[in-house]
């Protein structure tokens, strides 16, 4: 009898062992699942982020100012970031020009990271790039917006997620002059950045160019 109970004690003994590593096994596989989940949703995307809860890019900004901030992420194959400023002429860009190149085999940990627009004073704007982690940074000051004196100007600063692709004008910031009581189809989320520029408008624009 007592051999008998013996053997029964080490029977439910190693069920409960397996029961309990099988659980453990379980509970990681699924936590790995949701983290594997989460990084392939940030993988490939550019989205506005509120600096309320940004406080390692705070010292950038003003109460008063006027500003926007993104963040990205993409995969190993892209190669580098331009951020781009752009003048458009009634749906022809008339004057463009590169503000900042970052070149991720060259900025550690590059490929995640925020672009901050802020606007410095009348018609200026600074901007600033930075990687995920802070180490890197690119500051451009003193970018200038061409000046129309007539019609109505209106600024967009907040633009819907993106997913990324290459070759792509991603806008971030957008200045437009148009007639006064112009019907205004130039709202965030309505139309890609190629339909808001073709517009019978005058337009500043501060966009993205990944490589």
């Amino acid at each position: 009898m007592r051999c008998l109970r013996t053997v029964t004690y080490l029977i439910l003994v190693f069920a409960l062992i397996f029961t309990v590593t099988a659980c453990e096994n379980g509970q990681g596989t699924d936590g790995a699942d949701d983290r594997l989940s989460t990084d392939e949703e940030v993988q490939n995307e550019l989205s506005f982020i509120d600096t309320a809860d940004e406080e390692i890019l705070s010292y950038f900004f003003f109460d008063d100012s006027q500003y926007c901030v993104y963040r990205y992420s993409v995969p190993e194959d892209f190669k580098s970031l331009d951020v781009m400023y752009g003048y458009y002429d009634n749906g022809t860009e008339s004057e463009q020009m590169k503000l900042i190149t970052v070149d991720f085999s060259k900025h550690e940990n590059g490929r995640r990271g925020t672009i901050s627009v802020y606007k410095s004073g009348y018609n200026e704007y600074a901007l600033m790039w930075a990687s995920e982690d802070n180490k890197s940074k690119e500051v451009c000051y003193d970018v200038t917006f061409k000046e129309n004196v007539d019609g109505v100007r209106t600024e967009y600063n907040r633009f819907p997620k993106e997913k990324i692709e290459t070759g792509v004008k991603y806008p971030v910031f957008l200045s437009v002059n148009s007639d006064e009581g112009e019907d205004d189809s130039m709202q965030e989320g309505r139309m890609t950045f190629d339909g808001l520029v073709s517009q019978n408008r005058n337009i500043n624009a501060l966009y993205l160019i990944f490589n």
